[in-house]
């Protein structure tokens, strides 16, 4: 989708359709419109919608796509924006990672042929995918439930594992959007979950919930510091030419 003029977006008025353009749902500002698609559309779709960017001038003509359209195995190319968020650098490798179903988890060990069991070893609850570890493990659960309000709990335990991602990473509107620093905190807590998962198999010592989220604020703290740092640029004068020649002459007698 480019300018959105050209994609139609049916909502039902009573018992008749009412056609309007996806374009008529942003605000004069370039924001979705969420105002008008409040009264639209339940809960759970504005949280998919404010994963997506509004349409743009800048994003050229509208383009017909298949829903199943996929880059490098994902159906949404947001992973890009993953270099973008403001976060330690291992924590965005890892979520390319995540957002790529790279990371070693039993579900991806056993297509590789690594192992013949895919279940969680912590809750033996189902097969251990990247969703699995980062949300549905209770381990996972626990953390999430001291850091989300009750009211978006619901939702982010029961949205698909592509809109998990997108949701989180890039709520700039929606219930989530008041939460502060949601991405990078979202970021970070799920890298922590994913490391102590990693010490739980290597047979580490783990953290347990409080140390988790205590560290897990202090990157996050660490990245707003970066984020508002002022780098000084330091400034490098030539030295005069007598002076070097000087100092190759006392370089050739120390030879």
């Amino acid at each position: 989708m480019g300018l959105g003029g050209g994609a139609r977006l049916f909502v039902m008025v009573g018992m008749a359709p009412r056609p309007l353009m996806v374009a008529d749902m942003v605000s004069a500002s370039g924001e979705w419109d969420w105002a008008r698609l409040s009264g639209l559309l339940p809960q759970h779709l504005l949280e998919q919608i404010a994963a997506e960017l509004p349409p743009h001038c800048e994003a050229g003509p509208d383009v017909p796509s298949w829903i199943h359209n996929e880059v490098n195995g994902i159906a949404d190319p947001c992973w890009k924006w993953v270099w973008k968020l403001q976060v330690p650098q291992r924590v965005r490798v890892f979520l390319w990672l995540a957002l790529h179903r790279r990371l070693l988890t039993n579900v991806e060990r056993t297509r590789r042929h690594l192992t013949s069991m895919d279940h969680c070893e912590c809750c033996l609850g189902g097969p251990e995918d990247v969703v699995h570890v980062l949300r549905d493990c209770f381990v996972a659960r626990d953390v999430w439930s001291r850091v989300l309000p009750l009211a978006q709990l619901g939702i982010f335990s029961q949205i698909s594992a592509d809109d998990w991602f997108r949701v989180n990473l890039f709520a700039s509107s929606g219930s989530l959007s008041t939460l502060k620093e949601w991405p990078q905190k979202f970021a970070i807590l799920c890298w922590l979950l994913w490391k102590n998962r990693c010490c739980r198999v290597m047979g580490e010592e783990c953290m347990h919930r409080e140390e988790l989220l205590v560290r897990g604020a202090r990157l996050l703290e660490m990245a707003a510091l970066g984020r508002g740092q002022v780098v000084e640029v330091m400034e490098f004068e030539v030295p005069p030419a007598e002076l070097l020649t000087l100092i190759e002459e006392e370089a050739a007698s120390l030879c």
